[in-house]
């Protein structure tokens, strides 16, 4: 760097010294001139073909003059040119080592475990409940946590629902700082509980408020996960409801030891709260979230001592900076590539938008699901929930389905409790499995969720993941509260 500097005051000191040159020339030109044209002076008619020969020799010499300048000035300025390409070198040499850097920084060899609710007096069986699984995030946390929920109920409820609360305020006397990303809050999901929260954990916690409805004709956040110190995470369906954790059946991924995905997970948590304090979206979000792993080009990861792949997916789709995946298209993308079989099992399946005037047709998973039953052969298995809540119109959509060669649509109905609680015992479970792939979504497959809902899926191929979803798809199907379709 130090000749560099030398060469690039060289260089100048040489365009100086003939820029003065010049000047000294142009002086004195023109006091020749003058000198030749005065009508003053007696002898220069007498001398004006001496006068024309020393003009002739100062316009020679500015000439000269001007040339070296010229070629001093070229000299200089390639001279800035290589230089300007040698800090440019330098300059992407020093991103690329902090690109390097950042990679050998992040990485994901931890643990990946599905978890669980089980509704209470069912025969089915599950390793890890959501509940646990969300204690040991909480309970681990050393430095940050952050929440992106619907809406927060854990009080007056079950046990679970108070352990959970108590182990968020005691994260925060670790001093463990907790960010929550919210949707914003309305009658019918009040953030009482959040507000207590606050009062207990004063400045350890920081909320963020989501109105959906600033950008978009109705809409809510309606994602759901934890990030535990940028290291570990849960996403699924479950909200952090004291319901979600014992009386509704759930499904989510719980992973350890991955900063890899938990960083770039956060990326999706810091769009909602920057969307939170805005009053509309950007043409492009900050580059900051941008993301370099997608469908095209999955993150490599090693988890339960195996190599695979994956992806984080959100939506809507303006909620998606460069790089990120849509979420409509990563489930898409999830069932056009199964080869053998496709097993979904979700609450709500709609390929029209419910919620809002006028209802339009939303066709892009019905396609995706007829054309790999008809073109490909793929066996294509879908366990729907039904309850006293379902959609009105969803069963004619599923007839169609059913009445599909390589298409058969079943039904879950979980038995009602005594007494029994509004909003629980149902199947809010959504996922997608295939022979390769694996989508663990916090959305259910209707229109609405993907054009103004905030939600989020995790895609992997990693194989005991995809195995052990498959295990409990096969598990809920052949269970006593899967009934055919031609049964309502």
């Amino acid at each position: 760097m130090l000749s560099c500097a030398r060469g690039r005051v060289g260089a100048v000191a040489q365009v100086l010294t003939v820029l003065c040159l010049l000047v000294v020339v142009a002086c004195c030109s023109a006091a020749a001139t003058h000198a030749t044209t005065s009508p003053s002076s007696s002898s220069s008619l007498s001398s004006s073909s001496s006068s024309s020969s020393v003009q002739g020799d100062w316009r020679n010499a500015a000439a000269d003059a001007e040339q070296r300048l010229a070629s001093s000035w070229r000299a200089a300025t390639q001279h800035r040119s290589k230089l300007d390409s040698a800090t440019q070198q330098q300059h992407e040499q020093q991103q690329q080592q902090q690109q390097e850097h950042n990679a050998d920084q992040l990485s994901c060899s931890g643990t990946a475990r599905i978890a669980e609710t089980i509704p209470s007096n069912l025969t089915l069986h599950t390793d890890l409940s959501t509940g646990d699984a969300w204690l040991q995030l909480i309970n681990n946390a050393t430095q940050t946590l952050d929440l992106a929920v619907f809406y927060m109920t854990l009080l007056n409820g079950t046990d679970i629902g108070q352990k959970v609360f108590n182990a968020l305020v005691a994260a925060c006397d670790r001093n463990v700082a907790i960010n929550v990303a919210i949707s914003a809050p309305n009658a019918q999901f009040p953030d009482d509980d959040l507000v207590t929260l606050q009062q207990q954990c004063g400045s350890q916690i920081s909320v963020a408020y989501l109105n959906m409805s600033t950008f978009f004709d109705g809409g809510v956040l309606h994602t759901k996960f934890i990030i535990a110190d940028g290291q570990a995470f849960y996403i699924g369906s479950a909200n952090m409801d004291w319901r979600s954790l014992s009386e509704v059946k759930e499904l989510g991924i719980v992973v350890d030891k991955c900063n890899l995905l938990a960083s770039d997970l956060k990326k999706v948590f810091d769009v909602f709260v920057l969307a939170s304090n805005l009053e509309r979206l950007p043409a492009f979000w900050p580059s900051q979230l941008d993301t370099d792993f997608n469908a095209s080009n999955p993150a490599t990861i090693a988890v339960n001592h195996e190599s695979g792949s994956a992806f984080i997916s959100s939506s809507p789709h303006a909620f998606c900076p460069a790089g990120r995946s849509f979420d409509r298209d990563a489930l898409e993308f999830a069932i056009l590539s199964a080869q053998t079989n496709v097993s979904i099992e979700v609450m709500d399946y709609l390929p029209i938008t419910v919620y809002e005037e006028p209802q339009v047709y939303w066709p892009a998973l019905d396609t995706a699901i007829r054309t790999v039953a008809f073109n490909k052969k793929v066996q294509v298995n879908m366990l729907i929930a039904y309850w006293d809540n379902s959609i009105e119109g969803m069963i004619p959509f599923l007839k169609s389905l059913n009445d599909l060669d390589n298409v058969e649509v079943r039904l879950m109905e979980i038995p009602k409790n005594t007494p029994y609680v509004p909003f629980t015992r149902v199947n809010h479970a959504k996922f997608i499995v295939t022979d390769s792939l694996v989508a663990i979504s916090t959305s259910n497959y209707v229109g609405d969720y993907f054009i103004n809902t905030a939600g989020s899926s995790l895609v992997t191929d990693a194989k005991s993941l995809v195995s052990s979803v498959q295990s409990r798809f096969d598990r809920d199907w052949a269970s006593q509260y899967s009934v055919p379709l031609s049964s309502v």
